[in-house]
């Protein structure tokens, strides 16, 4: 009975480990999709909708969502509230370059592979932020102090 709970101890020990070792990239992730819904969602309808090209519609949907989740990450997740136009010019140009990067991942998925605009577009959104939460986390928001979180 007692090895029972001992392995069971150690699974929760080593998931706890798992989440406190990756929790701003699982906080990152979980206020993303907030931002990516926003930019899915914007970017549909300007597309869809008002039938806006799809690069154009791609640089609003994505700067609607980079503000977004600038906001959130400062309130829920780095907590910082010191250099916040510095902070927020940093969180804007690291998504400029994913927007870049995802305007020519869409642009070869679409010209190139032929792949439907809204299956690309979710590949971008899938791929991108895991390059910007890692800039983000030391550029934007270095010198947060992890103890504090």
């Amino acid at each position: 009975m007692n090895s029972r709970i001992g392995c069971k101890n150690m699974k929760y020990g080593l998931l706890s480990k798992i989440i406190g070792d990756n929790i701003f990239l699982i906080r990152y992730g979980i206020l993303g999709v907030t931002g990516a819904s926003l930019d899915f969602i914007v970017f549909a309808l300007l597309t869809k909708t008002w039938s806006i090209n799809y690069i154009s519609a791609n640089v609003i949907s994505v700067s609607l969502g980079l503000t977004n989740n600038f906001v959130l990450n400062v309130l829920f997740n780095f907590k910082v509230k010191n250099n916040l136009l510095s902070r927020f010019l940093k969180f804007y140009s690291i998504g400029l370059l994913g927007m870049g990067l995802s305007i020519l991942t869409l642009y070869l998925l679409i010209e190139m592979l032929q792949i439907n605009l809204i299956i690309a577009k979710v590949a971008t959104i899938i791929s991108v932020p895991l390059v910007q939460f890692y800039l983000n986390k030391y550029i934007t928001f270095k010198g947060y102090r992890e103890k504090d979180i």
